[in-house]
Parts: structure tokens; sequence; C-alpha cells
């Protein structure tokens, strides 16, 4: 039922996106061809999404109010869409991936369109440049879908309005995630808080919250719709990470091992590094940081994530996480549908491979 609920809502989203971008293309071709290219990366990036589980949440957080469906939730769920590309287009300038779904990420694409000409830095500086405003223009398109959407004025107030916290939330946890790097003494609570505001605010809780106030839920729904969200997000995360390090390249669509090269302090590295022994601690610290990790550096790395027991420890907090989010919805009075689906997410973000 979750993957065939998700298809069909996938399917409603892509079309919206679809005719919003061919009406923005030729807008944006009109000022400028550089414009106009940017509004067209915009849209390859875009609608080359995965499956669409923000906007999926957008519309079950609606329908978690009862009503029939209003075909303007997925004016939502492409809203959603567009701020989650705002979101990793910015995050993979601060992060260095040149990679975004198996292709170039923003910047990188923006880099190589320019003169080769150019030194080397100022073409990167100028990709980075033109994909931060590529970003920016992507939250504006986000909140104009959302303003123009067909639900009553005060109800889209309020969904705005918490729009602007997941917003807010998810760029507190930006910052916490790159303040974690120059902290002395990361503790597993710094790296939680980075997922549930970071994460978990914009992937599941936002999305969910946005819906349910546009569909009339009542406030027991949303408070259980929030504390069903934060302990999955920190989950996803979770999973995340070790994809990220054990998944495989093609599935997941950017280069294995990126966290260890950009040095970033995940859960698996900070188990890993406290039980550690002399000899695993030193490669671990070698490679933090090191852009040209080699292959067999990141089989080592692995092998000492195994061997510490960190890799066990992250997938048994995944499955505790999960299970309370499992348990705080079963517990819930939301609709049998609702937690249908929710309990097939939960399924799909434990298992997913990318």
């Amino acid at each position: 039922m979750f993957n065939d609920d998700i298809e069909k809502i996938k399917d409603q989203v892509q079309k919206r996106l679809e005719i919003f971008f061919e009406q923005k293309i030729k807008e944006a071709k009109r000022i400028d061809p550089i414009i106009g290219k940017t509004a067209q990366y915009l849209a390859d990036q875009t609608l080359n999404g995965g499956k669409r589980v923000r906007a999926a949440l957008a519309v079950q957080g609606f329908l978690a109010g009862g009503k029939r469906l209003n075909p303007a939730i997925f004016d939502i769920g492409a809203s959603m869409e567009l701020i989650h590309s705002y979101f990793l287009i910015h995050d993979d300038i601060i992060d260095q991936d040149d990679l975004r779904r198996g292709e170039p990420s923003m910047h990188c694409r923006f880099s190589s369109s320019l003169s080769k000409s150019m030194p080397t830095a100022h073409r990167h500086h100028i990709g980075e440049s033109l994909a931060i405003l590529a970003g920016d223009i992507s939250s504006v398109w986000a909140y104009e879908l959302f303003a123009k959407s067909n639900f009553p004025s005060e109800q889209k107030i309020k969904a705005l309005d918490e729009m602007n916290q997941m917003i807010f939330k998810c760029g507190a946890g930006e910052i916490l995630d790159v303040a974690i790097e120059f902290k002395n003494h990361p503790k597993v609570s710094d790296i939680f808080k980075v997922q549930i505001y970071k994460t978990a605010s914009y992937t599941i809780e936002g999305p969910l919250v946005i819906g349910a106030i546009l569909g009339g839920a009542k406030p027991p729904a949303i408070r259980a719709l929030r504390d069903f969200a934060r302990p999955l997000g920190i989950a996803f995360q979770i999973q995340d990470d070790i994809l990220g390090l054990f998944g495989d390249e093609k599935e997941i669509g950017k280069p294995i091992g990126s966290d260890l090269r950009q040095g970033k302090m995940t859960l698996l590295m900070l188990r890993a590094l406290k039980l550690a022994d002399g000899s695993q601690k030193q490669i671990i610290q070698s490679v933090l940081g090191n852009e040209n990790i080699s292959k067999k550096q990141i089989n080592e790395v692995r092998a000492i994530v195994r061997q510490t027991g960190s890799l066990d420890y992250s997938q048994n907090l995944v499955e505790k996480f999960s299970a309370q989010s499992k348990n705080i919805l079963q517990k819930s009075s939301l609709p049998d549908q609702t937690k249908s689906f929710l309990l097939g997410l939960i399924e799909y973000l434990a298992e997913r491979s990318k």
C-alpha cells in the first residue's frame, strides 16, 4: 500500500512541477539566457527527484484531518520539493559534494559551463555563487506555489508559519552540523540535536504538520504527528550516514565516503573513535577530512567501524528510534489510512538502500 500510495502522489506532484517549470523557464528566458539556464538547471534537479517522500507526507498530513482529498494539496507537495531542492543545492556547496542523484551538483554544473580559460578557483567560486542564487530562487518559487494554492487564507497563513519554522529549524540544524566540526569533544547528544533540527524538521515533521494544518486536523492529531516525526527523523539520518559509508555509489547517487572526505563527525565516527584502540584511532584520524582518501582507506575505516561495534550500535539505534515512532503511531487516534501509510514509511526508511 505504501509504494502504491507514494507512486500516485509522486505522479500528481510531478505533473504540477512540470507545468510550473515550463512556465518559469519561459519567464526566465525572457530576462536573459543565464536566467533561463538557471531555471532549466533547477527544473532538471527538481524533476529528477526520488520518491517524493516530503510531498507524500504533506498529502498524508492533510488526510490526517479526516477530510476528503483536496487536489490543491499536490501544489503544497510540489512546494515541499522546491524547498528540498533549495536545501540540497546549498548543502552540496557546504559539504563540497560534487554529485547529487548521480548527476553533477548544481555548483559543479554551473562551474563546468564556464569558460575553461578562467582560473580554476575563480570558476569554482562563480559556480558556487550562481548555485546559491539558484537555491534562493527555488525557495521563492516554493512560496509562490504555496501562496497560490487553493486553500482558505487563514489556513494558508498558519501553514506558512509552520513552513517558516521548518526552514528556520533546518537552517539552525545546518549551522549546528557545521559547528560540530570545530567542537573539541562532541557528544552523541550534539549529533542527535543536529538530526532533529536538520533532518527531522523538514524531512518528516514539517511536511506532515503543514499538510495537517491545511486539512483542518485537531491539535491532538498534530501533536501525534510531531511526536511521531522526531524519532523517525533521527533514524532516517543515522541510516543515511550508514549508507554514506557502506552503501552503493550508484544507488545513493554520490561518492561513498563523502562524510569522511569532509571530516564530518557522524554517529558512526564518534562511536568508532570512542571504542577504537590506538592504531585504529590513528587510521580514522588520518582519513577524516582527507579529500584524497583512497578506496583502500575507506575499506579500512569500514572494517574499524564494524570491529568496534559502531555499525551494530548505529543500526540498533535506527531500530530503536523507528520502534518509538511506531509505538507513538499505534497509540494515536490518527485515521487508519494515515497510520497505514506512516507504518509503511517506517519500513521504507529502515530498509532503504539510497
